[in-house]
């Protein structure tokens, strides 16, 4: 699971390098699909945990295959036997938002299992739900000027040139 979600970030950082944005959406449309569906029928015919677990890890495969396939026709020349060169290329990605991300979801998850072990599992499913539908717009924005500044942030930052002005003007247009 680990090598996917490493191997997921790097895929996803190539294509944002190559500002390939309708790509990327596409195969977070379609892999939304794929694992909202497959929840639904596999928590329909086998309504168990685990197997909410085993859809959740498909679906990271299954997103590492979409972007996979949709890069072969949006990239010329594009050779997927680098992929492992890729991995070792950008290790520091993974290797560095490992820490940070693994710290994030036990922060995101440590109040689901508190209200789990202090009340009923149907307050903590409220829970759940109530965020997830509160952070839904948040989340839509954040990602989506993280995915369009990042590769013009780092090209930037690579010519040597100065980046606070473009966060600052971002951040006071987002404000107002």
């Amino acid at each position: 699971s680990l090598f996917v979600s490493a191997l997921l970030e790097v895929y996803s950082y190539v294509v944002l390098r190559y500002k390939l944005f309708r790509l990327k959406s596409n195969a977070l449309i379609i892999n939304s699909l794929i694992l909202n569906l497959s929840k639904v029928f596999v928590g329909f015919y086998y309504p168990n945990v685990y197997a909410l677990i085993v859809v959740t890890f498909f679906s990271v495969i299954t997103h590492v295959a979409i972007i996979k396939y949709l890069m072969r026709s949006e990239i010329d020349n594009f050779d997927f036997k680098l992929s492992f060169t890729f991995t070792r290329r950008y290790k520091n990605l993974p290797l560095f938002r490992a820490p940070q991300t693994c710290v994030a979801a036990l922060n995101q998850a440590s109040p689901v299992f508190l209200l789990a072990s202090m009340f009923d599992l149907k307050s903590s499913g409220y829970f759940v739900l109530c965020r997830t539908v509160m952070l839904v717009p948040v989340t839509l924005i954040a990602k989506s000027v993280n995915d369009a500044l990042m590769p013009d942030i780092a090209e930037m930052v690579r010519r040597g040139d100065q980046v606070l002005g473009l966060i600052v003007k971002t951040t006071a247009l987002l404000a107002a």
